[in-house]
């Protein structure tokens, strides 16, 4: 397939065009072709990729070996007026019990033709008719499933009719490599949905109902994609299959098919490399409610950060945008979780990533992801594999919704995210919206293709307050009454639920994560369960000196993460402790070179307390270090955001103005990020005549806000 669209997209590509007609007309004639006799007569039925005479299955393509049975010269079928295959070409007919169904092609010794879709088991009698006269009936016994291969050369054996990754044929000079997939085409394994109309085209992608296996040089391999082959005949199937790790052999390897317990032929091959690919895997940054795009760059720049990714491994996108609904008071009516996972689906599309897929949603973008997948939306991970899920601060079963919230967020969307823990939590049960619930039901179903099964949910549990303040009968349960402020615990950890839960979870254990420091504001969220200073670290941008972070890089590392056990009682703050120990926990923190238990309380002195420990940065700034430990202290002076920090690059830009000049652009960005208001912060800023052109420079890239024209010149 071409690289610019998936696998399975509704449009058709030229090499995808020439590749079925090949498989369906490059046939080898056995018998000389003859003028047409008074009677028709079959001789033998198989199918049509494998050339095996045994049992049918429902929309089988099928060859039909005889004589007599229509014109001297192969006549192909043309589309109808619908862009259907007709059951009428050159006066010849193929019936099924009496009924006729689409042709391919005619001849007088060689007919193509397909099963109807509706065939059920036992036995079925086939008929020729040319110019009104009928053959004698021929029975053939029909089954659930009878797979054949396509192969290139349409022998029914020798190399598969195969597409890699790339989008071209699969051979001896272009062999797949172990990590990506494979499209291969099958017919007789019933792969047409409901309602689908025989000789139509399959007007999108349907799953098959049994069970697929297929291996690869004698290896199982990771099913993405086993259906209908979306704008191609119904009956012709196609798949997509990962090519699995340790394969023995390079080169020709065995290729099989198998469903309901019934085996494709056994002389089909493929071509594979010893050489794993090194496409980086993509990772979609999905934003929540009250955001857009902009709302995920802190997230973007701390991955991409020292404390991050390697860059060539892993690629970030960010450019995610729902918040023409998802930020808006008053929105369309179309507006709903469905069409925001509908946009998803087609943003990875359009994004065409050449490796793996990695979805990080905080907060609603971890419910849209989970959609995406659970319900491939348009097809979007046909030929994808999801290698991770990481969801933060998600109400993957709901969240206290109140018609109140109506008046701030788009109501679609607040509605379709309802989960109410308080009302029945005697029976530890949720009351779910209607999207929820059966969101909830698809997952548990676990019929979705391309997901590598690593989950991580994160949850914040800085609030303990278990009833909404203006809508006290919904709320967490006192069980468990916390929360990140807006998401209970329960939800966002998946609590409860047995079938396809998370593979690892993270549940706060300093109990100091919020949901956001901007997502709701801070009157918001006091409305919904506990209120928000704007100085606690969220989930929504983890600092990247904190315990989350470091287990989003290990997940996405495919590291061990430690489960993290949950709290019974809230922790004692460090908010609370003496100045000398805020001082000497941040100078722990400061000088580990590996991330300790008290990481995210010194990112909580950052945002708290930065005049107290921006001068003990300031003064390990000044002192000769390693790459790694300049990166860290300037990372946690750039987080803090603060007029101390900016005060104090200010001092250092007098020291190295190279060294120090990109952390202003750094500071305003966080102080942003983190809920406050950098035009402010300029604005007290000493104009030193190093720092200031950095300010300005920041300022201008900024254009739009009228919040900009204050500022001193």
């Amino acid at each position: 397939m071409a690289s610019a669209h998936p696998v399975n997209s509704l449009k058709i590509d030229t090499l995808k065009v020439v590749l079925v007609l090949r498989l369906l007309f490059l046939i080898t004639f056995s018998v000389p072709l003859l003028g047409q006799s008074r009677r028709p007569a079959i001789a033998a039925v198989v199918n049509a990729a494998s050339y095996a005479n045994g049992s049918i299955a429902a929309g089988e393509i099928i060859t039909l070996f005889g004589s007599d049975m229509g014109p001297s010269l192969l006549i192909p079928f043309i589309v109808d007026s619908q862009g259907n295959i007709p059951a009428s070409l050159s006066g010849v007919q193929v019936l099924f019990d009496g009924a006729p169904m689409p042709l391919l092609y005619v001849s007088a010794t060689q007919i193509s033709a397909i099963a109807p879709l509706q065939l059920a088991g036992g036995a079925t009698q086939i008929q020729v008719v040319s110019n009104g006269v009928a053959s004698a009936a021929f029975p053939k016994q029909v089954d659930i499933s009878s797979p054949g291969i396509f192969s290139i050369a349409a022998t029914g054996k020798g190399q598969a009719a195969m597409t890699n990754s790339d989008g071209a044929l699969n051979s001896a000079t272009n062999p797949a490599a172990p990590g990506t997939y494979v499209t291969f085409y099958v017919t007789g394994a019933s792969s047409a949905g409901s309602g689908a109309i025989d000789g139509a085209p399959a007007p999108g992608p349907a799953q098959m109902a049994q069970n697929v296996v297929v291996t690869i040089g004698g290896k199982s391999a990771q099913v993405l994609y086993a259906g209908a082959a979306t704008g191609l005949v119904n009956g012709f199937s196609q798949v997509n299959a990962l090519v699995p790790d340790g394969v023995s052999a390079s080169g020709a390897v065995p290729l099989t098919f198998q469903i309901n317990n019934t085996m494709s032929q056994s002389d089909i091959t493929m071509y594979v490399s010893t050489q794993k690919s090194n496409a980086p895997a993509t990772i979609f940054l999905i934003h929540g409610l009250g955001q857009g795009k902009q709302d995920v760059q802190a997230l973007q720049g701390s991955l991409a950060s020292v404390f991050g990714l390697d860059s060539g491994k892993f690629r970030v996108d960010g450019g995610f945008d729902f918040s023409e609904c998802s930020n808006a008071t008053s929105c369309a009516a179309n507006c709903s979780m469905a069409s925001g996972a509908d946009k998803l689906g087609q943003y990875i599309i359009k994004a065409n990533p050449p490796g793996d897929v990695i979805l990080i949603g905080f907060s609603m973008g971890g419910v849209l992801a989970r959609d995406v997948i659970a319900s491939n939306r348009l097809a979007s991970l046909s030929g994808r594999r999801v290698s991770t899920l990481i969801t933060l601060g998600s109400p993957i079963l709901g969240y206290p919704y109140s018609t109140f919230d109506r008046l701030r967020y788009c109501g679609g969307l607040v509605q379709d995210i309802d989960g109410n823990w308080r009302s029945r939590q005697a029976s530890n049960t949720v009351v779910l919206s209607q999207y929820l619930d059966a969101l909830k039901t698809k997952w548990a179903a676990g019929n979705f293709p391309g997901f590598g099964g690593v989950w991580l949910a994160a949850s914040g549990r800085s609030c303990s307050t278990p009833a909404r303040l203006i809508s006290p009968s919904t709320g967490c349960r006192d069980k468990n009454p916390f929360s990140d402020g807006i998401v209970c615990d329960d939800s966002a950890s998946y609590f409860g639920e047995t079938a396809n839960k998370p593979t690892a979870l993270w549940q706060d254990p300093g109990q100091v994560y919020v949901h956001s420091n901007s997502t709701f504001g801070s009157l918001g969220s006091a409305l919904i369960l506990c209120g928000n200073n704007g100085q606690n670290p969220s989930l929504s941008n983890p600092p990247a000196t904190g315990l989350l972070f470091d287990t989003i890089i290990k997940t996405l590392n495919g590291l061990p993460v430690t489960a993290q056990p949950e709290n019974t009682q809230p922790a004692t703050g460090v908010l609370s402790l003496s100045d000398s120990k805020q001082l000497l926990l941040f100078k722990e923190a400061l000088h580990s070179d590996v991330l300790g238990p008290n990481a995210d309380e010194a990112a909580m002195l950052l945002l708290n307390r930065s005049a107290l420990v921006v001068p003990m940065l300031e003064a390990r700034l000044k002192q000769p270090l390693t790459k790694q430990e300049f990166s860290q202290a300037s990372e946690m002076l750039a987080y803090s955001g603060s007029e101390a920090a900016l005060a104090a690059i200010g001092r250092l830009l007098e020291l190295d103005e190279s060294k120090f000049a990109p952390l202003v652009a750094r500071v305003l960005d966080h102080n942003l990020a983190n809920g406050g208001n950098p035009f402010l912060l300029m604005k007290s800023a000493k104009r030193t005549a190093k720092l200031w052109p950095y300010i300005q420079q920041w300022n201008a890239a900024q254009g739009g806000s009228p919040r900009i024209e204050n500022l001193p010149k």
